[in-house]
């Protein structure tokens, strides 16, 4: 199992590797008066990162709320 992840890492590695090299072209972004100008691998990855963020906070918030419903509710006694 431990070589099966490892080669899964790797490959995903490699197709970035490759994406990385295939998208530096200059792109520009516009978000009401705020306008950058990035390469389009570079402005994928600050997306894919921010939706791993969101979603690690997200499961986070979700199980911290699943505790606090589990911790409110009375203890069953098993006689």
């Amino acid at each position: 199992m431990q070589t099966f992840k490892l080669i899964c890492v790797l490959i995903l590695v490699a197709l970035a590797a490759v994406f990385t090299y295939q998208n530096t072209a200059v792109m520009q972004i516009n978000l009401l008066f705020w306008s950058v100008s990035m390469s389009a691998c570079l402005m994928l990855l600050i997306a894919l990162f921010n939706g791993i963020i969101i979603g690690f906070l997200l499961s986070f918030m979700n199980a911290r709320r699943k505790a606090r419903k589990s911790a409110k509710e009375p203890i069953k006694s098993s006689q």
